[in-house]
């Protein structure tokens, strides 16, 4: 059984803390909470809530290994309203404590801005992508990471590129999950 927390309690502090981290001073349940029409109770995705959390669990086991594996990646699509969101929710509010959590979110307009999504992981005076990859690592290297990215449908091309230089990295902590449709 893996133990929950309230989002009430998760940090909305711009910094990562173990556990749990924020992005833009948002904090991932806050922005996965702010999407109107989720329900409150999850129904009929208890078997991909259950790989998702599989991977952080192989994320976990392989870092005590010191494996050269890269990232692992999941990949969550439907049309819209179908419940990718409520399933990176109820995802990120059962992660073990010691699972660092970053995410970003594409919007719309986010093709014509250049690292309008993952420049969201960067602190404020850094180059977005330099800070992208920077704040990436530094959760890496504090143990198991999920990094969560949201309708990738609408990711510039920048941020997209990162993202791909993210998953050739040997970090087989990292467990990356982007949603489209």
């Amino acid at each position: 059984s893996r133990p929950q927390m309230s989002p009430d309690d998760r940090p909305t502090a711009p910094s990562l803390s173990p556990g749990r981290g924020a992005v833009g001073g948002t904090s991932v349940i806050s922005m996965l909470r702010g999407r109107s029409g989720l329900s409150p109770v999850m129904i009929g995705r208890h078997s991909a809530l259950a790989r998702l959390q599989g991977l952080v669990d192989v994320a976990e086991v392989t870092l005590e290994f010191d494996s050269a594996d890269g990232p692992l990646v999941a990949l969550v699509s439907g049309e819209a309203g179908v419940g990718k969101t409520r399933l990176l929710r109820e995802f990120a509010e059962n992660l073990p404590e010691q699972v660092q959590l970053l995410s970003a979110q594409a919007q719309p307009g986010s093709m014509g801005r250049a690292f309008d999504v993952l420049g969201q992981l960067a602190t404020a005076g850094e180059r977005p992508g330099e800070g992208a990859v920077k704040a990436v690592e530094a959760a890496v290297l504090r143990g198991p990471t999920v990094l969560l990215v949201e309708d990738l449908h609408w990711i510039d091309a920048d941020s997209a590129h990162t993202m791909e230089e993210l998953c050739a990295k040997p970090w087989p902590q990292l467990v990356v999950v982007g949603t489209y449709r």
